[in-house]
């Protein structure tokens, strides 16, 4: 993603701000034919918009590496993990595209933004728009829950088991 077009991202709060972007309209015009049908159109713009807006943040990705997991790692001088368990369960229990958006941003810079695969971020996302939307899985471990917390508490007791 361009510099200028990450930089106008940065400094939108919600989906629909980023939609009105220029940047996000160039970014738009690279989707394959098929997503520009009105009916999917409509409903995956948020979705994509609020994917660009996060992504806008990351500075070194990681491929395989899920924000999550990357979360449940320790901080060096502390040993504890770079997100703590109150503030992880909020990011779970957002209600809200802006809150959801917030959260993620702050999520990215205590993960220093970076070591965090897009594609993974962007499925995240995606399920937090499908479930926002009240589309759950009817399978529990595919729900963002189940998803999010799995990597979390992976990586908290591997440091955590590690260090004993």
């Amino acid at each position: 993603m361009p510099g200028g077009v990450r930089a106008v991202l940065r400094r939108c709060d919600t989906a629909e701000a980023a939609m009105l972007t220029q940047g996000f309209r160039e970014l738009g015009a690279m989707l394959p034919e098929a997503t520009k049908q009105t009916d999917y159109r409509d409903e995956k713009l948020p979705v994509w918009a609020c994917i660009a807006l996060i992504a806008a943040e990351l500075r070194e990705e990681k491929k395989g590496a899920s924000l999550a997991l990357r979360l449940g790692q320790q901080k060096e001088q502390t040993g504890k993990p770079l997100m703590s368990e109150l503030r992880f369960q909020q990011l779970l229990s957002c209600r809200t595209p802006e809150e959801f958006i917030q959260r993620l941003r702050r999520a990215l810079a205590l993960a220093d933004k970076k070591d965090i695969s897009v594609e993974l971020l962007a499925s995240v996302i995606s399920l937090w728009w499908q479930e926002h939307r009240g589309r759950l899985s009817a399978k529990p471990t595919h729900r963002l829950g189940f998803v999010l917390a799995n990597d979390y508490f992976a990586a908290t007791s591997r440091y955590s088991h590690g260090s004993d």
